[in-house]
């Protein structure tokens, strides 16, 4: 390609010069311009045709980046004057695009930020005993629904504590609904420090009836964190207060499931009316048969 475009000034040179259009020796202003013409067309051709497409190139990878969601890329310019080339205000213009695409892009990314801590909130809130900070028990029936398959496999067993506060209407009729708060607080805590953070479940059922479900535990163990409870609560108790607390469990079933649950609260209720007919501050136990659960199909 150089070559050629060495060539064609010769060519054009001789064949004014072999019709007399230019005579040897002569005209030497008309011969240098045409020669220095015919060669620097072409290339002047091709360094517009870069500068054009390197502006294009430069341009491209700009909106390239904003559509890939990258939001802080700007052309570096000049200060800005009262006339100035049109490239430089597109530059400008696609400058401001991008400040304003990342401003939205903040702002969307806040308002999702608090659109989501807002419902974490709200499932806290919708999951959670607001006096305690126990878990309630729309939130254990939803994690039944949701764990069943991981709670226990068909030989694990499974044990829930149920626990009534002894006197608590007498507390509250007598103190005032104040101290019996604190009662229903001072026992939650004694739940909570009393069990497997990462395993055991600790719900208010309502009132001053208490539960804690332990996935992969069977009667004994169940016994010992019981025992834990009551001893831990008699340290800290609130008037002339006891617990009453009864335990049911349950082996050899395939899924934990709503039917289950049930049966082990029933269970687990009848052992506290054994305790407190039994003069409370004690702890009764028994165990579930599956075959006397009637499952349903789902």
């Amino acid at each position: 390609m150089v070559t050629l475009f060495t060539l064609l000034p010769m060519v054009a040179t001789s064949i004014m010069i072999e019709y007399e259009m230019l005579l040897p020796g002569k005209n030497i202003y008309i011969a240098v311009p045409v020669f220095f013409g015919i060669l620097i067309i072409p290339f002047s051709k091709l360094i517009a045709h870069y500068l054009i497409n390197r502006d294009f190139k430069m341009i491209n990878a700009f909106c390239s980046s904003v559509k890939d969601g990258s939001h802080k890329i700007y052309f570096d310019l000049p200060d800005q004057k009262e006339e100035e080339d049109d490239l430089i205000i597109l530059l400008r213009n696609l400058n401001w695009m991008s400040r304003t695409l990342e401003i939205k892009h903040l702002k969307s990314v806040e308002t999702i930020d608090k659109a989501q801590e807002k419902y974490r909130e709200m499932k806290i809130k919708a999951s959670t005993d607001p006096l305690t900070g126990l878990y309630n028990r729309r939130y254990l029936e939803l994690m039944i629904g949701n764990d069943r398959r991981t709670l226990l496999s068909s030989d694990d067993p499974v044990s829930l504590i149920c626990i009534d506060c002894d006197r608590f209407k007498y507390i509250n009729d007598t103190l005032g609904h104040k101290a019996g708060d604190e009662l229903l607080v001072c026992l939650a805590d004694c739940i909570r420090k009393n069990i497997r953070f990462d395993q055991d479940v600790p719900v208010r059922l309502g009132g001053d009836e208490f539960a804690v479900l332990l996935p992969l535990t069977g009667e004994q163990r169940a016994k010992r964190i019981a025992g834990r409870i009551r001893n831990f609560y008699n340290n800290c108790k609130v008037g002339d207060t006891s617990l009453s607390i009864g335990i049911s469990t349950i082996k050899g079933i395939k899924e934990m499931n709503m039917v289950v649950l049930e049966a082990l609260i029933h269970g687990a209720d009848e052992q506290v009316y054994k305790a407190k007919h039994a003069g409370g501050d004690t702890i009764f136990a028994g165990c579930i048969l599956p075959d006397s659960i009637k499952f349903t199909d789902e």
